[in-house]
């Protein structure tokens, strides 16, 4: 080969060459912070309506008031995400405004999953996958409706850890995954599996894992019982109630994740997005022998399927788009995997000289149309604008020690600042024992809200039956509307009997 073409070579060759060394892991961290800076822009502090009972949670720590939801009315802990609901608390301490400290979190966390996904498709030996897998991580409608929950939290410590576990710290891996169970329960599955991996690979008792497991168990423990934050909360109780309720159109966690893109209005995005994952499914079954492209993705991928068996068999909530945290990851893995294969495979068929030009040309031909479809269906905007203009309603016209209860307790209560009542089991242990027995009436004459917001039209499952009592059309009287929500308020003229 002449100098001329070997020099050539050398020079095609050079992008490549510094996209797998350090620079090449700065520009990928770098274009994820400018991607979730960008997702986040988009959303326009879009926020669902669970997110916010989280917000109210952290807000009252910050004033304090403690670990509690309601100021006067006792209720069940339902803050599902303790570590989360901390490091709000934590923040809106630091910064004053508990909100921007949640979409402040999102924004940082998903930039580093972005980078995480990169870096573990790095250790497997890819480049284009890598980059693509951590674009479509970015730029990911489901995980963007998460903004103000838990999600992106929890999926950034996991893959944190599955990367750390690779290169064998299991140390910080451990605590990493124990600190993801403390975000979401779901991480146990995490941990368990990890320390099975590490006890495999070590064949010996996991004297560094069990120590970064109980140091995090021990520092917990210390801050639980500093702040008096309970134990367990009660919300898993009142989510396997909801999904052996039957009320949920969404009660089947796996027909719901199928169903969830449709619901949420990416459609689209899912189809393609998915069919690039199982393409990469395909091709890590076919390289079920490539020890360097499966090490790193195991531990992920196989307690993401324990995660899955352990919602859709044991415990059976309704499906929640916030659920599927670790799924989602492994699907844009899988993606990146099957772009990667594709580039690769079509630059050996052309006998590209400049690999590297064909492969980069074919990933984003396979990458973009997905990114595309992504950023067009993310969410933006407020949720629910009826709730917030009930709730601020509320909050300038009726008493500060009022009661007031809706289907969707979050925005409402955040805006109102009332005390709520959740006749669907979130904050009473009550409401939990009437959706077991199918019951959605007795809690209004057991709790005689104040006021009850409510559905135009009303809501056939939870509203039509309770407000159909003879006693409730005597007893509340519409005070508010703007057409889609009503605000209801009681004047304690009729007694509550069980007739309808």
């Amino acid at each position: 080969m002449s100098y001329s073409a070997t020099k050539k070579q050398s020079i095609r060759q050079l992008p490549a060459g510094v996209m797998a060394g350090p620079v090449g892991h700065l520009v990928a961290a770098a274009a994820c912070l400018l991607g979730a800076i960008a997702v986040v822009i988009r959303l326009d502090g879009y926020i669902p309506d669970d997110g916010f009972i989280t917000l109210r949670y952290a807000q009252n720590l910050v004033d304090g008031f403690g670990w509690i939801y309601n100021y006067a009315h006792p209720t069940t802990d339902a803050a599902s995400a303790p570590l989360y609901t901390l490091a709000l608390a934590g923040i809106g301490l630091i910064i004053g405004n508990v909100k921007l400290g949640a979409i402040l979190l999102f924004l940082a966390t998903t930039a580093i999953s972005g980078y995480l996904a990169f870096a573990l498709l790095r250790r497997c030996g890819l480049l284009a996958g890598a980059v693509a897998a951590a674009a479509l991580l970015v730029i990911n409608p489901w995980l963007l409706a998460t903004e103000g929950m838990e999600t992106s939290l929890f999926v950034c410590l996991l893959l944190a850890g599955t990367v750390l576990l690779d290169r064998g710290n299991s140390l910080l891996a451990a605590g990493l995954f124990a600190a993801a169970t403390l975000v979401r329960a779901d991480g146990l599955v995490f941990l368990s599996v990890a320390a099975a991996i590490v006890v495999w690979r070590e064949r010996r008792f996991p004297t560094r894992f069990t120590v970064g497991t109980l140091f995090v168990a021990a520092v917990w423990a210390a801050i639980s019982l500093w702040i008096d934050i309970p134990l367990l909360p009660g919300t898993l109780e009142a989510k396997i109630a909801q999904g052996r309720s039957g009320f949920w159109a969404h009660s089947n966690y796996v027909r719901g994740f199928f169903a969830m893109p449709v619901w949420l209005g990416f459609t689209a995005w899912a189809v393609v997005s998915g069919l690039l994952g199982l393409a990469g499914l395909a091709v890590l079954c076919a390289k079920w022998r490539n020890h360097s492209l499966w090490r790193p993705l195991f531990p992920f991928f196989v307690s993401t399927v324990g995660v899955s068996i352990a919602y859709a068999v044991v415990i059976r909530p309704p499906a929640y788009h916030w659920y599927f945290g670790p799924q989602l990851v492994a699907i844009a893995l899988c993606a990146g995997v099957s772009v990667d294969w594709l580039a690769t495979r079509v630059s050996r068929l052309m006998n590209a000289s400049s690999g590297l030009t064909i492969g980069a040309s074919v990933a984003l031909a396979a990458t973009i149309p997905v990114l595309w479809l992504g950023w067009r269906q993310t969410p933006h905007g407020t949720g629910s604008p009826s709730y917030v203009d009930a709730g601020q309603w509320i909050a300038a016209n009726t008493r500060s020690d009022a009661t007031v209860a809706c289907m969707e307790i979050g925005i409402l209560g955040w805006e109102s600042h009332r005390d709520m009542v959740d006749y669907l089991g979130l904050l009473s242990a009550n409401s939990v024992q009437d959706l077991r027995r199918g019951d959605v009436v007795s809690w209004l004459a057991r709790d005689r809200p104040d006021y009850w917001v409510v559905h135009q039209p009303l809501n056939k499952v939870f509203e039509i039956p309770a407000a159909s009592q003879q006693w409730v059309r005597a007893t509340y009287t519409p005070v508010w509307t703007d057409g889609t929500v009503e605000v209801w308020k009681r004047d304690g003229s009729a007694t509550p009997t069980a007739t309808r």
